[in-house]
């Protein structure tokens, strides 16, 4: 997990609950080969949160078996490895991120003052220089007080500010249009809240301070109370309650798709695939370089190629294998294309150059070219 703000924090959580809820069903998993860590670039997770709810949800988050990395950022990150600022590399395939956003590319172009990177605005959220030009939300530096400097002198980038922020600017504008005064934007927060998992939260309410059951109780009305409609507030409710008195669903409803073409990183060492992995796509190289190695079955011979930029691997999916027989490894930093079977056999029937350039090493594996798509 990447960030340990709001939503790292609340979704580490419920990981690592769901996670520990779910071994017991898959007794061949041994808990210790599982690990969850929490990488975060400030030397504290939760820094929207005073520092003794913060640190209560670092010791529970820790007692639970997640690891904090703090003052750590992210250097890199392929699909096999995480590689820290710190120089530490950690083996994953499963990397979420939940850093904080930054304006569209568009609000750049746009010319206007910005102010660490957003635009920069005074307190009645005009854009200082303009006159007919305001702006808020998370693309705006929004001053909560007259030389403004520390970070919590500007409104944080969340719903609850921005709802308030929307409300003040088109007051503003239709004063503006009618040549009345314009006011500061003014707003105090009601508080923050995170759930931990574990039926545990951190809570900030009117300036008072809740941690435990008490806060994650707090923490999961106040988001129930948002829902729209009383009949959607019933069914999440008594969900809810079944969930705490039973075992949680483990089922899988529903896979979200592969994307069909996709590009694909890896640093110099990562392993893209091994002998014996299940084929997921054939390779297409853009840029670096690979080594493929094969053991001969017969005589135990270790044979091992070189493929660089515009060169090819892993077709085998396309010629219907389902297990990998060569292992691959990038020797650099290395870029490839992978499209799936479907979309391989779309490109060939529909692109008689393609097609052609794969026919001789097709026909040479002694595969039916071009093979049928079924």
């Amino acid at each position: 997990m990447i960030g340990g703000g709001f939503s790292g924090v609340e979704t580490v959580g419920e990981m690592k609950e769901l996670i520990d809820r779910s071994l017991k069903f898959h007794p061949r998993i041994d808990p210790s080969e599982v690990r969850v860590q929490l990488v975060e670039f400030a030397p504290r997770i939760l820094n929207e949160m005073p520092e003794r709810l913060a640190r209560y949800a670092a010791d529970h988050l820790t007692r639970h078996g997640v690891e904090l990395k703090l003052n750590t950022g992210v250097a890199s990150a392929t699909g096999t490895q995480l590689v820290s600022t710190t120089g530490k590399v950690i083996d994953t395939r499963t990397i979420v991120a939940t850093i904080g956003n930054s304006p569209l590319p568009v609000v750049a172009r746009m010319g206007l003052p910005s102010q660490h990177g957003r635009i920069a605005v005074d307190r009645t959220l005009r854009v200082k220089g303009h006159d007919n030009v305001w702006a808020l939300g998370d693309c705006a530096l929004i001053p909560l007080k007259d030389g403004a400097e520390a970070r919590t002198d500007f409104a944080p980038p969340t719903a609850q500010f921005a709802v308030r922020e929307a409300e003040r600017i088109a007051r503003n504008i239709a004063a503006a249009v009618w040549g009345k005064p314009v006011r500061p934007f003014a707003y105090r927060s009601r508080g923050s809240l995170a759930s931990l998992g574990a039926h545990r939260g951190v809570a900030e309410v009117f300036g008072m301070q809740l941690t435990g059951f008490p806060a994650w109780v707090l923490w999961r009305s106040y988001y129930l109370a948002l829902l729209p409609g009383m009949g959607t507030r019933i069914k999440v409710m008594v969900n809810w309650t079944l969930d705490m008195l039973g075992a949680r669903s483990v089922v899988q409803l529903r896979a979200l798709p592969r994307a069909p073409m996709r590009y694909a990183h890896f640093r110099a060492g990562d392993i893209v695939y091994e002998a014996g992995h299940r084929s997921d796509g054939s390779h297409s190289e853009i840029s670096g370089a690979v080594e493929m190695e094969r053991t001969d079955p017969a005589t135990g011979e270790r044979h091992v190629r070189r493929i660089g930029p515009g060169g090819h691997f892993g077709e085998r999916l396309i010629l219907g294998a389902t297990r990998r027989k060569t292992t691959v490894r990038a020797v650099e930093d290395t870029r490839v294309l992978v499209p799936n079977r479907e979309e391989f056999l779309m490109l060939v029937e529909g692109f008689p150059a393609f097609r052609e350039y794969f026919r001789p090493y097709m026909e040479a594996r002694g595969a039916e070219w071009p093979p049928k798509a079924g």
